[in-house]
């Protein structure tokens, strides 16, 4: 039996990868190309996760737009949901990290995992937007607005409202002109927003819609939370618009 555990993590990598290769009825994972995966962010995919399982500090210098930042080693108990499809990249095509968390995730049960053939290096290579810093960066500006400003600006078209509720919540009653974004999709459905726009967010819960606020910033989209959210818009007797 072989013992990866006392070697340092880049031997572990390569032993794994040669394992994985050698081992019957392991097979290669399935690949992804840059073109398809862009095709797919802009025409807002649903069940899209994109997942870099490189070390954070690679990730801040650089990575696929809206990616989540998940090491290999900590993705088989990173929870994702298991109806997407999973699409794993590290640097480059010959990366050891890409083969060793993509059979972690076939072994946990995941059965829609794809690893980006040419890795981060071929998505810059197709010039497809990249992103800099870290998941936990500090945010230099999150504001938020009342719903009475918020009408207000609604009104000179100053603001484009985004609903991050579940989209059944979503059709019983929101904010008039708003796109229904639900959070659990978030981060494979915001690539095609347009950058020279403001955004407002809100939900039924702060805590969701401080997130999805935080997403947006972190990708560099002008963002403002509702204060209150949804609640504090039908209390104030703010349009309402059912369909």
């Amino acid at each position: 039996m072989i013992n990866l555990g006392s070697r340092p993590p880049s031997v572990r990598g390569s032993l794994f990868a040669l394992i994985v290769l050698a081992v019957p009825g392991w097979s290669a994972t399935p690949q992804a190309d840059s073109t398809d995966l862009r095709r797919q962010q802009l025409i807002k995919a649903q069940n899209l996760v994109i997942v870099d399982v490189r070390d954070p500090d690679s990730y801040a210098k650089g990575h696929i737009q809206g990616a989540k930042s998940i090491p290999a080693h900590s993705l088989a108990t990173a929870q994702l949901p298991r109806d997407s499809r999973i699409v794993i990249y590290c640097g480059e095509d010959a990366c050891s990290l890409g083969a060793q968390a993509s059979q972690s995730l076939i072994a946990a049960g995941y059965t829609k995992v794809q690893t980006l053939a040419g890795g981060f290096a071929d998505w810059l290579k197709h010039g497809y937007p990249a992103q800099t810093g870290t998941p936990n960066t500090p945010q230099a500006k999150h504001d938020r607005i009342t719903a009475k400003a918020a009408q207000a600006r609604l009104d000179k078209e100053q603001l484009i409202p985004i609903d991050t509720r579940p989209s059944l919540e979503y059709l019983a009653g929101r904010i008039p002109r708003s796109r229904n974004i639900p959070l659990e999709q978030f981060d494979a459905n915001i690539a095609g927003l347009a950058k020279d726009k403001e955004y407002l967010v809100y939900d039924r819960d702060p805590k969701r819609s401080k997130l999805a606020a935080d997403k947006l910033i972190s990708a560099g989209y002008k963002t403002l939370e509702l204060s209150g959210g949804w609640a504090a818009w039908v209390k104030t007797k703010q349009p309402v618009e059912i369909r």
